[in-house]
């Protein structure tokens, strides 16, 4: 009797060992897919900020390049 008694006990406290465990595990498993889907989100949106100023400095240089253009025209026209 005492060892049936003993031994539910012991089963009793492995089950509660196995849950916290489980428990933990689940929340290091949450931890993780969160902190990956925020470094996700934070290199799509470092990519889009990068794709920002690219295409910034290419309309600038565009520009530029189109200054020069018309610069170059009118001192053609001054010389005729």
């Amino acid at each position: 009797m005492v060892d049936d008694v003993k031994d539910i006990t012991e089963t009793a406290e492995s089950k509660a060992s196995q849950e916290a465990l489980d428990r933990a595990r689940l929340a290091r498993e949450r931890r993780e897919a969160e902190q990956r889907k925020r470094l996700d989100e934070l290199r799509a949106h470092a990519a889009a900020a990068q794709a920002q100023r690219e295409k910034r400095d290419e309309d600038r240089r565009r520009r530029q390049a189109e200054q020069r253009a018309k610069d170059d025209e009118r001192r053609i026209q001054v010389r005729i």
